[in-house]
C-alpha cells in the first residue's frame, strides 16, 4: 500500500511530466510492461491490489462480468512479464457492485490498507454517490463505465482524485442524434425508452436536445421510462407502437436490454422502425443469433469486437478474450476495463521514471492528468475535465448475421470527436445549444 502523505511537495515538479516520458504501450491484454528497471529497491515486494467494482450478479452482470473478465486477463498477461515495472505483480479483487450501502462499501475499500487502487462503477447513480467521497478521502478512483455527464459538469467540478477512463454519455447520445439527423433523413417521428434513473434521464435528454437542434423537423412522439430492473416492457412497447415512430432511441443496458429486445421482437416493434441502442453491444453475447438484426449499436466509442481490423492491439485483445472466455468481448466494459488499468499502470511506470522511486498516490495525479494510451479502442486521452475525462471518437454500426453463433457489424458510421464530445471550456448542454441544423 502506498497511500497518504509524503509526495505533496513534488506535485508541482511532476505537473506536466507525463509528456516528458513516452507511454509504454503494447500487448494484447496488460500489454508489454517495461523491462526490469534500475533502482528497484523502492518497488514494493507485495502485489499491487486493485479493486474492480462491477456487477457480477443479477441482470446487470451482462454488462459487468466482461469488465471482471478483462481485468483478470490484463493482470495475468502483465504478470507473465513480471508485473508493473517488470517486478510488481497485480492482483485483481473483484467487488460486486450489486446491493445497497454503496457509499459505505466504497469507504471500506478506501480505508483498506490492502487495496492500492479502485477502478469501477457501472451505475451512474453509484458513481455520483461515491465520486465526492473519493475526493473527500483523497482516494484515487478511475470510473470504469458509468456515463452520466453530470460527474464532472455538476457533481465534482474541480476533480483531483477522480478520473473517468472512458467517454461519457454524450458520445453515444450525440452520436445517435448525429446519425439520425445526417444518415436517416426520413426519420421524423422519434420515440425513446430509457431506464428511469440518472443514466437513462441524462442519456435521453442529451439525445433529444441534440436531435432537436440538428433536425428541428423531428417530433418526439413517445418517451417511456421503465424502472431499472423492469421485467414487463409490454405497456411501453405498446405505447411506442401506437405512436408509429420511425426511430427508437434506448439507453437500456444489461439484462434489462436483453428482456426489452426479446419482448420487442415478440411484438414486432422493429418492423419498419429503426432502433438505436447506445448500450446495444452488451446484449449480443447473451442473445446470440436471437439478437435483432439491423439495430444501430455503439460501444461507447470503438469498444466493439472487430470494429478496428487494422489495429493490432484491438485484434490481439479480441482474440485473447475470445480464446480465454469462449465469446467475443461484446460487453464494451471489457474494453473500458483494459483502458482504465492501462492508464493507471502507465502512470505508475512514468512516475517511477520521473521520481527515481515508486510513487505515492498523490504523485500519480499530475502524471495521469492529460495522459493517453493506445489500446484496443485506439488512441484514448484523458483530455476533458482538466485532464480527468477520457475523450473518444464515436462509432455506430448495424447488427448483421455472420452465419455463426453471434451477430457482427456492418454499415459503420464514424463520428469525429468534435461531433460527440464537448470542448473543454463548456458543458455538454451549453455545447448542444450551439448546434446548427443539418437538415
Amino acid at each position: 500500500m502506498v497511500k497518504g502523505a509524503g509526495g505533496t511537495t513534488l506535485l508541482g515538479s511532476l505537473a506536466g511530466c507525463s509528456a516528458l516520458v513516452p507511454s509504454n504501450e503494447g500487448g494484447s491484454g496488460g500489454g508489454e510492461s517495461s523491462n526490469t528497471v534500475s533502482g528497484q529497491d523502492s518497488i514494493p515486494s507485495e502485489p499491487l491490489t486493485i479493486a474492480m467494482v462491477t456487477f457480477t450478479s443479477g441482470a446487470a452482470s451482462v454488462l459487468g462480468q466482461p469488465a471482471a473478465n478483462s481485468a483478470q486477463m490484463f493482470a495475468d498477461q502483465l504478470n507473465e512479464q513480471g508485473g508493473v515495472l517488470g517486478q510488481r505483480e497485480i492482483e485483481i479483487e473483484i467487488v460486486d457492485e450489486a446491493g445497497e450501502n454503496t457509499v459505505r462499501r466504497f469507504r471500506e475499500l478506501a480505508n483498506d490498507d490492502n487495496i492500492d487502487f479502485i477502478h469501477g462503477y457501472i451505475s451512474s447513480a453509484n458513481m455520483l454517490s461515491v465520486a465526492p467521497v473519493a475526493e473527500d478521502l483523497n482516494q484515487l478512483l478511475m470510473i470504469l463505465d458509468a456515463g452520466s455527464s453530470e460527474l464532472f459538469e455538476e457533481e465534482v467540478t474541480d476533480p483531483e482524485w477522480v478520473f473517468r477512463g472512458t467517454a461519457h454519455a454524450a458520445n453515444g447520445a450525440l452520436g445517435a442524434a448525429q446519425l439520425v439527423a445526417r444518415d436517416l433523413p426520413e426519420a421524423s417521428r422519434i420515440a425513446g425508452i430509457n431506464p428511469d434513473y440518472a443514466w437513462g434521464r441524462s442519456s435521453m435528454e442529451l439525445f433529444q436536445s441534440a436531435l432537436e437542434q440538428l433536425a428541428p423537423d423531428v417530433e418526439f412522439v413517445s418517451i417511456e421510462w421503465p424502472e431499472l430492473g423492469a421485467t414487463d416492457y409490454g405497456p411501453f412497447i405498446s405505447s411506442m407502437i401506437n405512436s408509429d415512430p420511425d426511430f427508437v432511441y434506448t439507453s437500456l443496458w444489461g439484462g434489462d436490454l436483453v428482456t426489452f429486445f426479446q419482448q420487442a421482437l415478440d411484438r414486432n416493434l422493429f418492423d419498419g422502425t429503426d432502433l438505436g441502442a447506445v448500450c446495444g453491444t452488451n446484449a449480443m453475447t447473451a442473445m446470440g443469433t436471437d439478437m435483432p438484426e439491423g439495430v444501430y449499436v455503439t460501444g461507447r466509442g470503438p469498444g466493439m469486437p472487430g470494429i478496428l481490423p487494422n489495429n493490432p492491439l484491438h485484434t490481439q485483445f479480441v482474440d485473447s478474450y475470445q480464446d480465454r472466455y469462449g465469446n467475443p468481448p461484446f460487453g464494451y466494459t471489457a474494453f473500458e476495463a483494459w483502458q482504465g488499468l492501462k492508464l493507471y499502470v502507465s502512470a505508475v511506470e512514468r512516475a517511477y521514471r520521473i521520481l527515481g522511486r515508486y510513487p505515492e498516490d498523490e504523485e500519480l495525479i499530475p502524471v495521469l492528468e492529460n495522459s493517453s494510451v493506445d489500446g484496443p479502442q485506439g488512441w484514448v486521452a484523458l483530455a476533458g475535465a482538466n485532464g480527468h475525462q477520457a475523450i473518444e471518437a464515436g462509432v455506430y454500426a448495424q447488427t448483421t448475421s455472420t452465419g455463426g453463433e453471434y451477430l457482427g457489424f456492418e454499415n459503420q458510421s464514424w463520428l469525429p470527436l468534435e461531433q460527440v464530445m464537448p470542448p473543454e471550456e463548456i458543458t455538454t448542454r451549453e455545447w448542444i445549444s450551439q448546434f446548427n441544423s443539418v437538415r
